[in-house]
């Protein structure tokens, strides 16, 4: 992960500000001289902190993942049963997503290849390592349907996933990222879950 010097109050503010703007409109499209002029700030101390656009970009992403790391271990650590958990995982998920616009996902897929790829396995290395470790601890206190085969389950969760949640399909639908990760989760535990777990879940308030 890169490190932030959290004391330079100008840096932190052009990674605040680029973030709201890339994940709400992607970063294609935003120049360095639109960046600066909102933040009132010259370009010399823009390039004091970052050498082009591009490092700011993988700036940002590296400190989104970073978060999301931190906030799936505090998911793990958490002391509550199994269905708190799926459902504090599901938000986590939602939130990482909910504020990534389509141009985003677009844009990094296109012009940065390399952070698109971190996303990805950040995804697969982390995310489902996490719902692996859930899934088990779901079976072993009885919530999880004991039928239930976690390795077709993983699969198939990843598949659907990969599948959906990418540039090239959003573009063409009218759902967010977002969107389509609660049908997935929705779809997904229903045939997961025993019927009182399935309606223990569905009574916690992110439901109501």
């Amino acid at each position: 992960m890169v490190a932030f010097d959290l004391q330079d109050p100008a840096k932190e503010r052009i990674l605040e500000h680029a973030r709201a703007r890339f994940f709400a409109d992607g970063f294609a499209r935003v120049s360095v001289d639109e960046i600066t002029s909102e933040l009132g700030m010259s370009k010399k101390t823009f390039y004091k902190h970052f050498d082009r656009k591009e490092d700011l970009v993988h700036s940002i992403v590296a400190r989104m993942l970073g978060e999301a790391d931190m906030r799936v271990q505090a998911v793990l650590s958490m002391q509550a049963p199994f269905p708190d958990k799926l459902d504090a995982l599901m938000k986590l998920v939602g939130i990482v997503f909910k504020t990534i616009s389509k141009n985003m996902l677009r844009d990094l897929q296109t012009y940065a290849p390399e952070d698109w790829e971190n996303i990805q396995t950040f995804r697969r290395q982390r995310v489902f390592t996490t719902w692996a470790t859930l899934f088990d601890e779901g079976k072993r206190t009885g919530y999880v349907r004991p039928n239930i085969d976690h390795r077709v389950f993983h699969l198939a969760l990843y598949s659907t996933i990969e599948g959906i949640i990418n540039p090239t399909v959003l573009a063409n639908e009218s759902f967010s990222a977002d969107e389509a990760l609660q049908s997935i989760a929705a779809i997904f535990l229903t045939g997961i879950l025993t019927p009182d777990a399935a309606q223990t879940f569905h009574n916690l308030p992110h439901n109501s």
